[in-house]
């Protein structure tokens, strides 16, 4: 397994194929998937084996889980994956469970997978979407140099939309 990123508090990895349950979980709470497209437990379980296919596809992308440094908790799952409208362009994504909400946890991983995303993929612009009431990611991505957009329609859904481009060099 290999690790992504360490920071003071939590580490993200690779998960490993015994893991989905952890993933099936964390998705099964309601307050967790409050401001999510609903989606069934088999559509659940073939992202994450899709999560799983793309560790070996050599673009740095995919679907990682994130534990607590301290205990080894599960804190929840991230993504960057590849957008298809633009190839230097990723799409960030995260959920975590209700525990580790309005701790800070969001931010410090955010920046972790910015840093990623601009050294390790040849990115050169992060987007993000979230719930147009989901005012806690909204802050998150704010705080962490997102910059918000207009509005737009993703998967038949009116989406607040963020994104953040990489400095010139």
């Amino acid at each position: 397994m290999q690790t992504v990123a360490d920071t003071p508090r939590l580490y993200i990895r690779e998960f490993n194929p015994d893991e989905e349950y952890l993933y099936l979980y964390l998705y099964a709470d309601t307050s967790v998937t409050l401001f999510i497209n609903e989606r069934s437990a088999t559509e659940r379980k073939k992202r994450f084996a899709e999560g799983l296919a793309r560790y070996n596809d050599g673009s740095g992308l995919a679907r990682w889980a994130i534990f607590n440094q301290a205990d080894n908790d599960f804190v929840g799952a991230c993504r960057l994956e590849p957008n298809n409208q633009n190839m230097q362009c990723v799409e960030l994504g995260y959920v975590l469970h209700q525990k580790y909400w309005g701790k800070g946890i969001g931010s410090e991983l955010v920046r972790n997978l910015v840093d990623y995303a601009f050294t390790k993929t040849g990115a050169a612009e992060i987007i993000a979407f979230t719930h147009p009431s989901n005012f806690a990611s909204q802050k998150v991505l704010e705080k962490t140099g997102f910059k918000r957009q207009e509005n737009v329609i993703k998967d038949g859904e009116d989406l607040a939309f963020f994104s953040f481009r990489k400095a010139p060099q």
